[in-house]
């Protein structure tokens, strides 16, 4: 029987790579022929990214002829943001509550109003301290992702894996 047909292999050898949100990370990716010279051009892909983010190659295309050819893969992230889930009138509903004890008759109006007035205080109190540095941070841990690049030249397709950490 006769000899098999050229073909290519997609290969990197960059080590995993770690970003802040927004930041970019570069691969070198290899095509190198196999059984012979490969003279078709491959396109190259990537898939399973951040959300958010996108990829670029340059060069795009390739085309391996005798020799391995080379481009270099940028994935850009994307920056994070952080999104207010809170109520716009956090102290709606004990002002409104406060409001309602002006309706409550004779001296026990004085005394709940008194102890309205206290309780808006206090929940104040509690707001102006716990948003002046003391409390908590919010944070996001780390997340890893398995970057798929495909190379594609006609019905031949060739995949291989890049790693990427975004913390």
């Amino acid at each position: 029987t006769g000899t098999a047909a050229p073909s290519f292999t997609v290969s990197s050898t960059t080590t995993a790579q770690t970003v802040q949100p927004g930041g970019a990370a570069t691969y070198t990716i290899n095509v190198n022929p196999v059984n012979g010279a490969y003279s078709s051009v491959v396109t190259l892909t990537a898939s399973g990214l951040p959300t958010g983010a996108t990829a670029s190659f340059v060069p795009a295309t390739v085309t391996p002829g005798s020799a391995a050819a080379t481009s270099t893969l940028t994935v850009q992230t994307a920056a994070s943001t952080l999104v207010a889930t809170g109520s716009r009138w956090p102290l709606a509903t004990p002002v409104l509550a406060l409001i309602g004890l002006f309706f409550v008759p004779g001296k026990r109006r004085r005394r709940w109003i008194t102890l309205g007035v206290l309780l808006i205080a206090s929940l104040s109190a509690l707001t102006a301290l716990s948003g002046c540095g003391g409390g908590f941070t919010l944070t996001k841990s780390s997340q890893s992702y398995t970057i798929t690049v495909t190379g594609t030249s006609g019905a031949d397709v060739q995949t291989t894996t890049v790693q990427l950490t975004v913390q």
